[in-house]
């Protein structure tokens, strides 16, 4: 392979790469997500990946740590919504840390559903999968 045809595949598997979401939110509208880098996706993931314990005989994950994975999808969230991380938003909530933010207006559950529903969309489905087999390895 040549350097100019490695290069072009990796622009052309960048260009594939899920940049904007649009998701439908309760009680306001369709909101713009923005893929963030990917460290930050990997962070996440190894954060959700660490609330809980496998148990191999159940096939099951146990002891989860729902503030741990509250305060992970949080942060997440904040780190994809430039919405929430305008300062117009960030006064609104002068005392509270910024990536608590979108717990507190979209609440627990939303929250955690749009957490989800990015992950899926930034195609880190498929890294947490292998995170959850090397888990139950």
């Amino acid at each position: 392979m040549e350097l100019m045809d490695f290069i072009n595949k990796i622009k052309a598997k960048e260009e594939k790469k899920v940049k904007l979401v649009k998701l439908e939110v309760e009680d306001f509208g369709e909101i713009e997500f923005v893929r963030p880098r990917e460290g930050v996706i990997l962070e996440y993931l190894e954060k959700i990946a660490n609330c809980g314990k496998f148990n191999i005989e159940k096939n099951e994950i146990e002891n989860i740590d729902f503030t741990q994975l509250t305060e992970a999808a949080s942060e997440f969230v904040y780190m994809c919504c430039p919405m929430i991380q305008s300062k117009e938003v960030r006064e609104m909530y002068k005392g509270h840390e910024p990536i608590v933010i979108p717990r507190l207006i979209f609440g627990t559950d939303e929250m955690l559903e749009i957490a989800e529903k990015l992950e899926n969309a930034f195609q880190g489905t498929k890294t947490r999968k292998k995170i959850d087999k090397q888990i139950k390895n």
